[in-house]
């Protein structure tokens, strides 16, 4: 998975970037950075590394989508609208069905 894959996932399933969502894509940019910098070694160190940082960031960017789904069926983002969203929660809203 890479950030095309996240972006095509973003758009299908109708999802925001929030302040949230993108704390975690700095991680995967992080790892990706991390992965290019691997380019000046060789060996089964470099593949080893190469391939837990990949991990790695996949894993950002699945975290990535797991919050803005969760923000879009909680219908508040956590970090931009944290006033209302502690508001509906302090009323009980998170209870409600």
């Amino acid at each position: 998975m890479n950030y095309r894959d996240y972006v095509e996932i973003m758009q299908d399933e109708g999802l925001q970037e929030s302040l949230s969502v993108k704390k975690y894509l700095e991680s995967a940019a992080y790892w990706q950075k991390a992965i290019k910098s691997l380019d000046k070694y060789d060996g089964q160190t470099k593949n080893n590394l190469k391939s837990k940082f990949e991990e790695l960031k996949i894993g950002a960017i699945l975290q990535a989508l797991d919050i803005a789904r969760f923000e879009k069926n909680l219908g508040y983002r956590m970090i931009e609208d944290y006033d209302e969203l502690m508001e509906f929660i302090g009323k009980g809203g998170l209870l409600k069905k």
